[in-house]
């Protein structure tokens, strides 16, 4: 029989095996294939065919979102509801990999060959410099010395600073890191570390570069994610690119 539940009648109407939903629906006609009393309300639960009418239709008329539930049936026989609200579907997104799980950190051999390819470039830059601002001398057939003076040396200083600063911060690679296919991540997304996670890097080098960069040799070995103190600090790490 088509039966037009009144408003505010409460409808059950099945959308799977042993899943109900069960709500409020005004102005459909629809068949009915059973019919229960509700207790202590007076009113009277029916369900519905949901072969009979366009189950999205229904569910987009409830009355509001306050008064629809999903009930499961259970094997054991009792009613399980939920609140109608996003509880349509529970789904739980699988937690992300580690960044250091995912990329090749183990690249200490590169590290040490791209900080030597950085110390050339330092030492042409302070050649030219030199010519330019200070003294160049030769010390015999195949070697020089050259000196800047206070103002030029501080200058020489701040372009050390600005290359790895700038570099590795927009970049992540130095010219040496370059040319060894390594480069400096953000640990927790594996972004570009940008110029405050660079800044704190550089200046750590005055703690990783003492001894000719023992400190920073020891400490990548001993860690577990190959970081020196600089990398610890600013959160990065330096992998295979």
């Amino acid at each position: 029989m088509n039966d037009a539940p009144r408003d505010l009648e409460t409808v059950s109407v099945t959308l799977e095996e042993g899943v109900h939903f069960v709500g409020r629906i005004d102005g459909f006609s629809i068949d009915t294939v059973a019919e229960e009393s509700v207790g202590g309300r007076g009113g009277v639960r029916r369900t519905f065919a949901p072969d009979q009418s366009s189950l999205a239709e229904k569910i987009a008329h409830l009355s509001d979102g306050t008064v629809g539930t999903l009930v499961h049936h259970g094997g054991n026989g009792r009613n399980e509801s939920y609140p109608r609200e996003r509880k349509r579907e529970m789904t739980h997104a699988a937690p992300e990999a580690p960044i250091a799980a995912t990329m090749e950190v183990h690249v200490t051999g590169r590290r040490i060959l791209a900080t030597i390819v950085d110390g050339l470039v330092f030492g042409v830059l302070y050649a030219v410099m030199a010519a330019l601002f200070g003294t160049v001398a030769s010390t015999g057939a195949a070697s020089w010395s050259g000196s800047l003076p206070a103002f030029w040396s501080v200058v020489y200083a701040a372009l050390i600073v600005l290359y790895y600063v700038l570099l590795e911060g927009y970049l992540g690679q130095t010219v040496g890191k370059m040319l060894f296919g390594i480069k400096v991540v953000r640990e927790d997304n594996g972004d570009v570390p940008g110029l405050g996670g660079a800044t704190i890097r550089t200046v750590l080098r005055l703690i990783d570069g003492l001894f000719s960069y023992l400190v920073a040799f020891i400490t990548v070995l001993i860690s577990g994610k190959n970081q020196r103190l600089g990398d610890m600090a600013a959160h990065t790490l330096v992998v295979r690119k």
